[in-house]
């Protein structure tokens, strides 16, 4: 068992994204079945673009003070969860040309 937890490990640091990817399919469901817009995707674009400038406003100093990492991890899963928002909304679309539109 415990061999099985080594072969894990190298991707124990990923699960984070995981999470992102998750919450952005969440996020598609949502906004499929509340607004029927794209309106949580543009929230989250907005956030990668936020994220970006933050990290060219605030450079990564060694002595702090600056908001470079919280711009950089603002930015990485704001895009991790366009990916899921895209699957999920990806998911929807084939459902909806192979099942003939029903998606119950």
């Amino acid at each position: 068992m415990n061999a099985f937890f080594d072969l894990l490990e190298p991707y124990g640091r990923y699960w984070p994204y995981g999470v992102a990817l998750i919450a952005g399919a969440f996020l598609a469901v949502v906004d499929r079945r509340t607004f029927g817009r794209y309106i949580l995707a543009w929230a989250l674009v907005l956030v990668a673009i936020a994220g970006a400038i933050g990290m060219n406003v605030s450079p990564f100093t060694f002595q702090g003070g600056d908001h470079y990492f919280q711009s950089l991890i603002a930015m990485l899963f704001a895009l991790a969860g366009l990916a899921g928002y895209a699957l999920a909304i990806l998911a929807t679309w084939t459902c909806g040309r192979v099942c003939g539109g029903k998606t119950s």
